[in-house]
């Protein structure tokens, strides 16, 4: 894999150095025809920007529970991130910056820590209903370990934490890919970085995805969770 030179673009103020924590949301502006595309036969194009900022709204929400964090949303557009913009509570954003998902989160990773953050974790907008918790317990985990993931159904991971960046952890990854998680796992171990694995949870990025959080969410007994999907899912759009 090349890198670029290692850069985030800061578009808003810089993070305060008195929390040793950050926590790294990714998203993508919904422009239309570019999210959950391979969600295309269950839903329009517009319907699927809809679900997308369910989707973002949701994890948003479960990343403002997290406490003694800082908050940051790293985006990815195609132009102005208006949407993003408008959601945001508090959330400082800055600009993924790499050719690959690999590169940008090593980016991330660079631009947290060169901010003081000692424990850094970076989560997506696909699992709308993850706990608080395991967010938490990656952050607890990170005081005895060098890297945090945690492992999705499909083989690759919704969430990774580091207290140091390290560009080769990614080396060879194929994203969206059912040996993500595999590869990422060896490259630390050939490394000498200690790992920890949270609990499994899912994506949703396509049928298979879809269909449990739809059974997830009419089994769970709180309707917080999940709130925007859950009502986009009956209908409110």
């Amino acid at each position: 894999m090349s890198l670029v030179r290692p850069h985030v673009k800061q578009v808003r103020k810089k993070m305060s150095n008195g929390i040793r924590c950050a926590l790294i949301v990714f998203a993508k502006e919904p422009v239309l025809g570019t999210v959950k595309t391979r969600l295309r036969g269950c839903f329009s194009d517009e319907d699927l920007g809809r679900l997308y900022k369910a989707f973002v709204k949701d994890t948003l929400a479960v990343a403002s529970n997290i406490r003694r964090s800082r908050k940051v949303l790293a985006f990815s557009s195609q132009q102005a991130p208006q949407f993003l913009k408008s959601v945001n509570s508090g959330f400082e954003m800055v600009e993924q910056r790499g050719r690959s998902l690999g590169d940008r989160m090593h980016n991330a990773f660079i631009y947290a820590h060169e901010s003081k953050s000692k424990k850094i974790v970076i989560i997506g907008t696909d699992s709308p209903t993850l706990p608080p918790s395991m967010i938490e317990k990656a952050f607890k985990e990170l005081s005895r370990k060098d890297v945090v993931l945690g492992p999705s159904v499909d083989g690759g991971y919704y969430l990774i934490g580091m207290k140091v960046p390290c560009a080769a952890i990614f080396q060879g990854v194929r994203w969206s890919s059912a040996s993500a998680l595999k590869k990422t796992l060896n490259n630390a171990k050939v490394l000498g970085k200690t790992t920890a694995l949270l609990d499994e949870w899912y994506d949703v990025d396509d049928r298979d995805g879809l269909q449990r959080l739809k059974s997830h969410l009419e089994l769970v007994k709180s309707k917080n969770i999940a709130l925007n999907t859950r009502k986009f899912l009956k209908g409110g759009k």
